[in-house]
């Protein structure tokens, strides 16, 4: 009986030495997120309350960024640059269609925005898109009201309405916003001439390289006497005393009058002189009120002796 008991003790000796505490490996790969807490059944301790930090890893801290030239890796964590997180292709974003435009400012509201501009803001608006621009150059009597809103509480100097044969847009811009020649594109010297008969917008160069000039009640001779009374002519502001031709109106007329019978050729000339006398009535009210302008701005004062033009004729 002694010898089974000596082999019941070592095999209890063995027993103990094998049922010994168990280590746990933690996985220190960059795959995990955090260290794992131990397993009860495993470590025999509670588990951690929920809301409490995961257990700290023993390995010792990453270096800072200043010692160790760029900044520490999280741990589970790839650092991805803002191109990979929005994908290899970046795409600007898409300009505004007249769709999105439309979308956004409804006419109704876009209208009632214009009603309180002053016309070269009504100007620029309409050189932003295509969509401005077909609502504020239409010949809609909408439109029309809009400028002519603008017109009135902006400017105290358009105080007639348009010419029978002009738009709004059209008659603002030949009184208020030219700013360059039409020839050459150099500043446009405004009230040096009047504009009414032509409305042709010129710098004073290329005004007297593309004009006659004449005294009153005597005819060029580039003009032949059957058409004289047939084609409109200007005059300056300060110096009245010159009747002035534009070349191109001349050989307009020359090319209509050829082009004609002999047999119509007096019915086109009899029509043609009611037509200038009569826009020559009608256009002399916007002289009057451009001339008033000039002399309220100081342009043009009549009692100076040197309104002379540089050239003398």
């Amino acid at each position: 009986m002694a010898l089974p008991r000596k082999i019941t003790r070592l095999f209890s000796k063995l027993q103990k030495q094998k049922s010994g505490p168990k280590k746990l490996r933690i996985d220190t790969s960059r795959n995990s997120r955090f260290p794992q807490p131990l397993s009860p059944s495993l470590s025999g301790s509670p588990p951690p309350l929920s809301g409490s930090p995961p257990p700290l890893s023993r390995s010792p801290p990453p270096l800072s960024p200043s010692l160790s030239g760029s900044p520490p890796p999280l741990l589970g964590y790839e650092i991805k640059s803002p191109k990979s997180l929005l994908g290899s292709d970046i795409k600007s974003p898409r300009p505004l269609s007249e769709s999105d435009i439309k979308f956004i400012i409804p006419p109704e509201i876009f209208i009632e925005i214009c009603l309180h501009l002053a016309p070269q803001d009504l100007y620029s608006l309409s050189t932003v898109c295509k969509y401005f621009r077909n609502i504020l150059w239409s010949t809609s009597n909408t439109t029309q009201t809009i400028w002519e809103k603008s017109r009135i509480k902006y400017s105290s100097y358009l105080k007639l309405p348009p010419p029978f044969d002009m738009t709004e847009q059209e008659y603002i811009w030949l009184t208020l916003l030219p700013k360059n020649c039409q020839f050459c594109s150099k500043p446009y010297k405004q009230y040096l001439y009047n504009i009414w008969p032509s409305r042709i917008v010129a710098c004073e160069s290329c005004f007297r390289k593309n004009t006659i000039y004449t005294i009153k009640d005597d005819r060029p001779r580039c003009i032949p006497r059957e058409i004289f009374n047939c084609i409109p002519h200007t005059r300056y502001f300060y110096y009245e005393i010159f009747v002035i031709y534009w070349i191109s109106d001349i050989e307009l007329a020359k090319e209509e009058y050829n082009s004609l019978d002999k047999s119509q050729r007096e019915e086109w000339i009899g029509e043609r002189t009611e037509q200038v006398k009569r826009a020559k009535e009608v256009l002399n009210l916007y002289f009057q009120q451009d001339y008033q302008e000039v002399y309220k701005c100081g342009v043009f004062n009549p009692n100076r002796t040197n309104n002379e033009p540089r050239k003398k004729f």
